[in-house]
């Protein structure tokens, strides 16, 4: 009975003192299994970041894009909202990106300013700016606004194609009447619109006159930037100027890289 008592407590003793034997090596074990999947994941992660920047270069080499577009804010916030897609996003066509995304990101950008223009225009009122121009055979007329330090801000871009189809002009009457349908959608009471600028063109000065009889707190001014910006422009093609600004350029280039 000794004898049996003796092995039943040598057995019990052994088991007792085996086991916790094993524990560390199964600690060590997990330790280092989750050291080798850490490993593996920054490896992952090193390639598909690798991966990604390669394709941005990519993109930008191959279809001559500037390099400064990765510094934009809306890159970064493209790169942003990728992270969160998935697999049932497509990317929009670009008859989609000309058509309607340009339409909606037109309507929010007139949105934004208007609501930033309007901000301190009971104290400063307003001031507004129209040129026309013909952009791809698309006569166009813009307007602009300013207001305290907001700096000329587009309000709108009115095609005149229809008009000019239909034998119509770009006379004083069609374009103050396109300046007031802009300016009552910021200004329906006529009490901020302070000044309306305008090119030389005989035109648009009677167009300023036509605007001082409907908004009669504002008057029309003679806006030189046009003509300045036409004769800088006739300067830029003498041939000296050409060379000179040629070689700027060349210089520059050398000193960014």
């Amino acid at each position: 009975m000794a004898g049996r008592g003796s092995l039943d407590s040598i057995s019990s003793f052994s088991s007792v003192t085996a086991s916790p034997a094993k524990s560390p090596n199964r600690r060590n074990q997990s330790s280092i299994n989750g050291l080798v999947e850490k490993m593996n994941q920054a490896d992952i992660r090193t390639t598909i970041n690798a991966r990604l920047e390669m394709a941005i270069a990519d993109l930008m080499h191959c279809e001559n894009l500037p390099d400064r577009v990765v510094d934009s804010p809306r890159f970064k916030l493209v790169l942003q909202h990728a992270r969160f897609t998935d697999s049932t996003f497509k990317i929009p066509s670009r008859k989609k990106i000309g058509g309607e995304l340009l339409d909606i990101n037109y309507t929010n950008c007139i949105d934004t300013n208007k609501e930033t223009l309007m901000a301190d225009a009971p104290t400063f009122g307003l001031s507004w700016l129209s040129d026309g121009a013909t952009i791809s055979r698309m006569p166009l007329i813009n307007t602009l606004a300013m207001c305290s330090n907001i700096p000329p801000t587009c309000a709108a871009i009115h095609d005149c194609s229809d008009h000019i189809a239909e034998g119509g002009k770009k006379d004083a009457s069609f374009i103050a009447g396109l300046m007031v349908e802009s300016v009552l959608k910021y200004d329906p009471s006529r009490m901020y619109s302070d000044i309306f600028f305008f090119d030389g063109a005989s035109n648009v000065a009677k167009a300023g006159k036509v605007l001082e009889a409907k908004f009669p707190r504002a008057y029309a001014l003679h806006g030189g930037e046009h003509v300045v910006s036409l004769y800088f422009h006739d300067l830029s093609k003498q041939p000296a100027v050409r060379v000179s600004i040629f070689f700027s350029a060349l210089v520059s280039h050398c000193v960014s890289d």
